[in-house]
This record gives C-alpha cells, sequence and structure tokens, in this order.
C-alpha cells in the first residue's frame, strides 16, 4: 500500500516539474522570439524599421509589453519556486527530516 501511494506521489511530482518547465520554457522563448524579429527588423530596415515591424507586427509599444509581461511572468515563477524550495525542501533538512506537524517532545 505505501509504494502505491509513493509511487502516486513521484508521479504527482514529476508532472508539477514538467508543467512548470514548460511554462519556463515558453516563456523564455517567447520573449527569445520577441527580441530576435525586433533586431532583425533593425538589422534589416535600418532607420525606418519601426514602420515596417508596425506595418507587419502592430505596435511596438505592444510587443514591448508583450516583452514585459513575460519576463514578470518569469520573475513571479522563479519566486514563487524559491519560496516553496525554502518553506519545504530546505526546512526538512534543518529540521533533520521532521514534518513540521510533529512537535519535539521535551523530557
Amino acid at each position: 500500500m505505501f509504494r502505491l501511494g509513493l509511487f502516486r506521489m513521484l508521479k504527482i511530482a514529476a508532472l508539477y516539474v514538467v508543467f512548470v518547465s514548460m511554462g519556463v520554457f515558453l516563456l523564455v522563448l517567447s520573449v527569445y522570439v520577441e527580441l530576435k524579429r525586433e533586431a532583425g527588423y533593425r538589422r534589416h530596415y535600418g532607420a525606418n524599421w519601426q514602420a515596417e515591424f508596425e506595418k507587419y507586427h502592430g505596435s511596438l509599444a505592444q510587443a514591448h509589453l508583450k516583452i514585459a509581461i513575460a519576463v514578470g511572468a518569469l520573475l513571479a515563477v522563479i519566486t514563487i519556486l524559491f519560496w516553496y524550495y525554502r518553506r519545504n525542501v530546505a526546512a526538512k533538512s534543518r529540521r533533520g527530516g521532521r514534518s513540521s506537524s510533529r512537535r519535539r517532545t521535551s523530557r
């Protein structure tokens, strides 16, 4: 019975790792694509790159807003992961592996 619960817990943990990894990957990819697109237009069109960019991709301010939102979301994910690590993983190692619900009995 214990093995089944452990296996289920490992599957859920693996699912979380894959989900978070894909989210981080997609956020980084979206920032990379936007910055590469903008750099390509700067290199190809020179001084008139903004007009050409806006003709095909919409507002340049909107593209910068997409980048800012993706970077903000990436920072939020990193902050949440750091908080989770500090709260759960590092705290258990400092307590010697005991869970927080157990209290130490004094003698």
